[in-house]
């Protein structure tokens, strides 16, 4: 006999008896929206195929208007079955429930076992056919190999199928190719360069004196003191040398010194102030179509690191922006940028990364992200049409047929290349492994710059990134590596 009554107690160490009741409520609700009666029989498939009576208590207006969910009602009643059948069939009661993000629900044991004795009890709830399997699991870390499902059903039903045949088939695995191992040709001077990038002498000007204090036109209020070159050397050394605005401001100082100059330093409260409005211009593209690439990442406002969620769960403040690249993908530079809150999709950024690129675009290559109307709308407006190298979903459809008189749809060539000669084929024809150019300088943003974002408003972020940006176009520049595959002596 299973009663979820005994949920609503504070005999269970681990759950307090407002969530011992809620799970309790969140089972009723949903064994009796599926059609069970108190009294349903219970059987876990298990060597031993135990059965129980399971009775629950009545459900009331107030529960199914709480409850309304049917798959987070699922959750927490697999949850309630699950509590109660841990003493059944192990011997052990919940002693701990786990924060949020661990990967699993509960801690069982016993007074007796120490907290790294403890097993692991994770709940799920999945829906397979007509109606709602409850499916929970209970995982062993120590020598005990217990991995059991329960399925819970009416004796008035006929026994719904094993959790085995009603699973999705799995896709087979792709064979991988071996990877082709590079050389680097210009290693000399390649690491010459990587030596040079730490150097004060590469990211502070030579003439300082005549371009450190403000000279623009007169404006309304108080006038600046300091020239937009100033300030982006402190926020430039800052950035290299990961550095809080404070230390950067006496790093800066130091750095004037031993040049022999003699030359005020903007004050913290200064550099943070003109932070927002400064303009960081990214070097232009070289003459001539280019092919763009573009993708997305996030970046961390604040929040714990991995090691902190990794062992007591991540909490609620967590806060990202995302950072949208444009790369030349001949040359390896950052042509364009924005910064976007998390909700911003990659798809929309398109136009604005266009708009910041002045040579003429050949082709645009992009990840799956950007298989968006919008997307293939912007680039056939612009002058000339920019071809584009984004793959297809799975499903995609064509969208016009191939015996109109109009011309064919770039999307729509994609898909009748793919279904004709497979899409590793047509990645390999249509040149979309260059997208992986840009992955590479988001990889190089993060571990040179760091994957935390150090402004906190939105327009400072935008100038730090775009400052960042700017940073490893200068390094590119500094140090690139000219590489070779080596042929395969076999």
């Amino acid at each position: 006999m299973l009663d979820l009554n005994e949920l609503d107690t504070d005999d269970i160490p681990g759950i307090s008896r407002a969530k011992g009741n809620e799970l309790a409520e969140a089972g009723a609700v949903c064994l009796e929206s599926q059609g069970h009666t108190p009294g349903a029989c219970l059987t876990v498939r298990n060597g031993a195929n135990n059965s129980y009576r399971l009775d629950w208590p009545q459900v009331t207006d107030q529960a199914r208007r709480t409850w309304n969910d049917d798959e987070e009602a699922t959750e927490d009643g697999a949850a309630g079955i699950a509590v109660l059948l841990a003493s059944r069939e192990i011997g052990y009661a919940v002693v701990l429930r786990s924060r949020k993000g661990t990967g699993f629900d509960y801690w069982l044991g016993d007074d007796e076992l120490d907290f790294r004795a403890r097993r692991l009890c994770c709940m799920k709830g999945c829906f397979f056919g007509p109606s709602w399997l409850k499916t929970n699991r209970f995982l062993s870390r120590l020598g005990m190999n217990f991995d059991q499902k329960i399925h819970v059903f009416s004796s008035k039903e006929p026994v719904m199928a094993k959790l085995s045949s009603c699973s999705p088939t799995v896709k087979p695995r792709r064979r991988r190719r071996a990877k082709v191992p590079y050389r680097v040709g210009n290693w000399p001077a390649y690491n010459a360069g990587l030596k040079q990038r730490g150097s004060l002498t590469v990211w502070v000007p030579g003439d300082l004196a005549e371009v450190w204090y403000y000279q623009g036109p007169n404006q309304r209020g108080a006038q600046y003191t300091f020239s937009d070159v100033a300030i982006l050397t402190v926020l430039t050394l800052r950035m290299i040398y990961h550095l809080p605005l404070r230390q950067a401001e006496g790093f800066a100082g130091s750095v004037l010194a031993q040049m022999g100059l003699d030359l005020r330093v903007p004050d913290y409260s200064t550099l943070s102030r003109r932070h927002a409005d400064l303009a960081v211009e990214l070097p232009p593209p070289r003459r001539g179509p280019i092919h763009l690439v573009v993708d997305a990442t996030g970046l961390k406002v604040y929040g714990e690191g991995e090691w902190t969620v990794r062992q007591h769960g991540a909490s609620q403040r967590r806060t990202w922006r995302k950072l949208h690249l444009g790369v030349d993908a001949a040359t390896g530079q950052i042509v364009a940028q924005t910064l976007t809150t998390p909700s911003a999709d990659d798809a929309s950024q398109v136009e604005p990364l266009l708009e910041q690129v002045q040579a003429p675009i050949e082709a645009l290559g992009g990840d799956g992200a950007y298989d968006q109307r919008k997307v293939f709308d912007a680039l056939a407006a612009s002058e000339p049409p920019i071809q584009p190298i984004i793959p297809p979903r799975i499903n995609a459809k064509i969208q016009q047929h191939g015996n109109t008189k109009a011309e064919p749809l770039p999307r729509d060539e994609a898909i009748r290349a793919i279904r004709k000669q497979g899409r590793p084929a047509w990645k390999e024809t249509s040149g979309y492994h260059r997208r992986s150019l840009v992955e590479t300088h988001i990889g190089r943003y993060k571990k040179s710059l760091g994957d935390t974002l150090r402004a906190r408003t939105l327009a400072n972020q935008q100038t730090e990134t775009r400052l960042g940006c700017a940073v490893l176009n200068r390094m590119l520049q500094c140090a690139k590596p000219e590489s070779y595959p080596i042929p395969n002596k076999a």
